[in-house]
């Protein structure tokens, strides 16, 4: 998906301190099925994972985060195995990254589906693009 990095975005996991990249239902829908992204769904209603399939519990988490205006909340995460960043012809590898899920579109212009931390654009470089 198309990502946009977010210079003010600082967001981290308060316990492992892993950075979070915020993504929309756009990017993450097509990840799950149907019936496993209304359980996501009703699990951000209620912050319960009881409805969640087993297979993803040892993945998925919530965390406080604060809004843009002060607003402060919780944000389902779930830990990828991998994640790669293509920027700048560069690809850049990660796999201690956590991703939340925004529900509805982030860019009402369709623009960009993803907020990256600014820690996606630094560390393990995986290859340079031709």
């Amino acid at each position: 998906t198309v990502g946009l990095i977010d210079s003010g975005n600082s967001l981290v996991d308060p316990f492992t301190k892993k950075p979070v990249i915020v993504c929309d239902e756009v990017a993450l829908e097509k990840c799950f099925t149907p019936l496993e992204w209304e359980q996501l769904k009703e699990c951000q209603q209620d912050w319960s994972f009881e409805n969640l399939p087993e297979k993803w519990l040892t993945k998925m988490r919530i965390i406080p985060f604060q809004g843009v205006g002060g607003k402060r909340s919780f944000l389902i995460v779930f830990k990828p195995d991998k994640i790669i960043v293509n920027y700048e012809k560069v690809q850049f590898i990660h796999n201690k990254v956590l991703i939340g899920i925004q529900f509805g579109e982030l860019a009402s212009d369709g623009s960009y589906h993803c907020l990256l931390h600014p820690k996606m654009v630094q560390g393990p470089k995986l290859q340079a693009l031709s």
